[in-house]
């Protein structure tokens, strides 16, 4: 649990997906990948490496896939959601390295 290991609700959508039909769905895994989630470590479950911005229409607007050896960064998440959410608005463009405010 994420509020009892790191002091901090999560306020905002996840998805369980034990029988990675979603990480198949969306090619995270090969559909051919075979179990559950169940005993999965990091070696084999790259899938957590994968972030997806869906919007309020349920489409994809994002997808970032880092390497297993690369750490996700969220500063470029948040910027990104940030610029959705202005663009969704404001008929405008955000420029490269833009930041909010």
């Amino acid at each position: 649990d994420i509020e009892e290991t790191q002091g901090y609700a999560v306020n905002y959508p996840m998805i369980g997906d034990d029988g990675l039909a979603v990480a198949k769905l969306y090619n995270m895994l090969p559909a051919e990948e075979p179990g559950t989630s169940e005993g999965r470590t990091a070696i084999n479950n790259a899938t957590v490496r994968s972030v997806f911005i869906i919007g309020p229409d349920k489409k994809i607007k994002l997808m970032l896939t880092y390497p297993m050896t690369t750490g996700r960064n969220f500063d470029e998440i948040l910027r990104v959601l940030d610029s959705m959410q202005l663009t969704a608005k404001h008929k405008v463009a955000t420029p490269v390295n833009w930041k909010y405010g």
